[in-house]
């Protein structure tokens, strides 16, 4: 069981998703236990309780056999999820509207003590359960709590669908024949370290402000602009991730052309290491 919640908010965590553990009703599937793994949006068609003492959550579907939604009290939450520290009032609950994303179910031993199994656990013998995530509901989530400006999907760095982007210089500017070598130069240095994840918007034609907005809706997170900066040898990283930007306070990186490989690995490198040591600080202040 450790394991398995573990597992489950590992994935979670490294998509950035606040989400909430919920105790459910084990239904059809049966079983001993039930555990729901939910994403707090507001337009999540599951509601869960979460006990104002011991903060556990409970799926509403336990409660809703005992009373209406709207009776729903702190007392009755807390004796579903054996609270012990049950808060005097009986003030009633709002509950959070989520996205139901994974399900675990232990199923026990109904059918594996019937069954010769020999292991060297030092146990009772083997428990079944089965566990699932909604990888399409998993997807959705991500672009409800993730989302830039009601518009652009904004993907975690973990299932973008390309890592990095490069934008050309358009067709006709004095920029076109050096950056057509540079699109070359980039694509070869960064794929030892972005293999497959890496897309070129050579449609030339359009301006690089109309491809940048079309990187934004495509969510990827690093876009390499190939404009008028390129005659100082300077490239310049635009940082479309929110959760990047907010880690290392910049919107845009300039660097040299040969140092971009080195300073993509480092703006990854600090990203996940602020958020794995909730803390922030602007690497690139000086």
């Amino acid at each position: 069981d450790v394991y398995k919640r573990q597992a489950y908010e590992r994935i979670l965590d490294r998509l950035d998703l606040d989400f909430v553990k919920a105790t459910a009703s084990v239904g059809a599937m049966g079983g001993k236990r039930s555990d729901e793994y939910h994403i707090v949006s507001s337009v999540g068609e599951d509601k869960v309780y979460t006990c104002g003492s011991c903060r556990k959550s409970i799926s509403a579907d336990l409660v809703a056999g005992a009373a209406q939604e709207s009776q729903v009290s702190q007392e009755m939450v807390c004796a579903a999820v054996k609270c012990a520290q049950k808060l005097a009032n009986g003030a009633k609950l709002e509950p959070k509207r989520c996205i139901e994303v994974g399900h675990a179910f232990i199923l026990g031993d109904r059918y594996t003590k019937h069954f010769p199994v020999e292991t060297n656990l030092k146990s009772n013998g083997i428990i079944m359960a089965c566990f699932g995530i909604g990888v399409s509901r998993l997807l959705q989530a991500c672009v409800e709590q993730h989302q830039l400006e009601n518009r652009f999907p904004n993907w975690p760095l973990e299932i973008a669908p390309f890592r990095i982007g490069i934008v050309p210089a358009k067709e006709g500017s004095k920029e076109e024949e050096k950056s057509k070598n540079l699109v070359k130069y980039f694509s070869e240095m960064l794929d030892p370290h972005y293999t497959d994840d890496i897309v070129v918007d050579d449609r030339t034609k359009l301006s690089i402000g109309s491809r940048l907005i079309d990187m934004k809706l495509l969510g990827v997170p690093y876009v390499i602009t190939l404009g008028k900066h390129i005659h100082d040898e300077q490239a310049e990283i635009v940082i479309n991730s929110t959760k990047i930007k907010e880690a290392i306070k910049k919107d845009v990186v300039h660097c040299h052309t040969r140092e971009v490989a080195v300073i993509l690995k480092q703006i990854s490198n600090d990203y996940f290491y602020i958020k794995k040591q909730k803390k922030v600080f602007n690497y690139f202040e000086n």
